[in-house]
C-alpha cells in the first residue's frame, strides 16, 4: 500500500511540473501535414472553345513526375473563363488562380487539352492546345498543335514544317470541289498527327452557323459537297481547319483556322484560299 501511495503522490507531482493532467491544450498537430499549391496562370486568346460546343472543353494539367494532375477543367465565353458546370475564375489575358493540393512545385511541366464533354477520367487527351516546361517556378506556355504562320504551317506536334496552301472549285454555284475537273487534288496539305484531322466548311457570315464539307486526312481524300441552293450572293465563307480527331463538333475548331475565303457573287471555276495569319494562343504560369 505504502509503494502505491508513493507512485501515485508521484504522479500527481509529475502532473503538476508539466502543466497539470486532464484536458489536452496542445496546439501541435495530430495527423499529417497538408499543403495547397496554386497556379497562376494568364491565358490569351483562347477565344473559340464554343466552336466545339457541347462536344467538350479545356482542361489544365501539371505533370508530377511520371503522373498527369488536372488542375482546372473550365470553358471559355467570350473573355470569361468558367469552370465546367461551375462559377467563373477568371478572364483572358488577366491572372487568376487555382489550386490543388498535389506538390505542384516539384511539376515539370504544364499544359492545356481539349477534353472530351463528360470526361471523367484522369488522364490527358492528345489534344494538346498549350504546353510549357516549368523552370525556376515559371512557365509559358506555348502552342502545342498545327498552326500556320505566314503561309507554312509548324506542326508543333511532330516538330515538321509543312507548306499548307491550295483552292477550292464552285461547280453550278451550288457545289464545292478540292480537286480539279480531271481529279487531282487542288489542296497542298501535310498529314497531320493522329490526334487531328482536317476539316471544310461552309460558313455563312450573316448568321455566324457552319455546315460541314466534311472530315479528311489528307488533300486527295478532301470531300465534295452540294448544297440545297446557290452560295454565290457574297454571304458564305469556305474555311479548313484542323479539328480534334474524333469530336463531333458542329461547328468550325476555328482556333485553328488555316485556310479561308470568302465565295464572292457570281463566282465561278477554281478560286484561291488565302492562309490565315493569325495571333498565336498563349499564356503563362507561376506555380507555387
Amino acid at each position: 500500500m505504502k509503494n502505491f501511495s508513493f507512485l501515485f503522490i508521484t504522479l500527481i507531482a509529475i502532473c503538476l511540473i508539466f502543466g497539470g493532467c486532464g484536458s489536452d491544450n496542445s496546439t501541435t498537430p495530430t495527423g499529417p501535414i497538408t499543403h495547397t499549391y496554386s497556379i497562376t496562370p494568364i491565358l490569351y486568346n483562347l477565344i473559340d472553345l464554343a466552336t466545339i460546343g457541347n462536344t467538350g472543353h479545356y482542361e489544365l494539367w501539371a505533370k508530377i513526375g511520371s503522373e498527369n494532375i488536372s488542375i482546372l477543367k473550365f470553358d471559355i465565353a467570350g473573355n470569361t473563363i468558367r469552370k465546367v458546370g461551375g462559377d467563373q475564375v477568371g478572364t483572358l489575358g488577366t491572372q487568376f488562380t487555382v489550386t490543388n493540393s498535389a506538390a505542384l512545385t516539384t511539376a515539370t511541366s504544364v499544359f492545356i487539352t481539349v477534353e472530351p464533354s463528360g470526361d471523367s477520367d484522369t488522364t490527358p487527351s492528345n489534344q494538346m492546345i498549350l504546353k510549357g516546361n516549368v523552370v525556376d517556378s515559371k512557365t509559358t506556355l506555348n502552342p502545342g498543335y498545327a498552326i500556320i504562320e505566314g503561309g507554312n504551317t509548324q506542326l508543333l506536334v511532330s516538330s515538321d514544317v509543312a507548306n499548307i496552301s491550295g483552292s477550292y472549285r464552285l461547280v453550278s454555284n451550288q457545289k464545292i470541289s478540292f480537286t480539279s475537273e480531271t481529279g487531282s487534288p487542288l489542296l497542298t496539305l501535310s498529314a497531320l498527327n493522329s490526334n487531328w484531322t482536317y476539316g471544310a466548311w461552309l460558313v455563312n457570315k450573316n448568321t455566324n452557323t457552319a455546315e460541314l464539307i466534311g472530315k479528311f486526312a489528307t488533300a486527295e481524300s478532301a470531300p465534295d459537297k452540294t448544297f440545297s441552293s446557290s452560295i454565290t450572293n457574297g454571304q458564305y465563307d469556305v474555311i479548313i481547319t484542323a479539328e480534334p480527331a474524333g469530336s463531333t463538333n458542329t461547328q468550325p475548331f476555328t482556333l485553328l483556322k488555316l485556310l479561308y475565303t470568302t465565295i464572292q457573287p457570281s463566282a465561278s471555276g477554281t478560286n484561291p484560299l488565302n492562309y490565315n495569319i493569325q495571333t498565336l494562343p498563349k499564356g503563362t504560369a507561376i506555380i507555387y
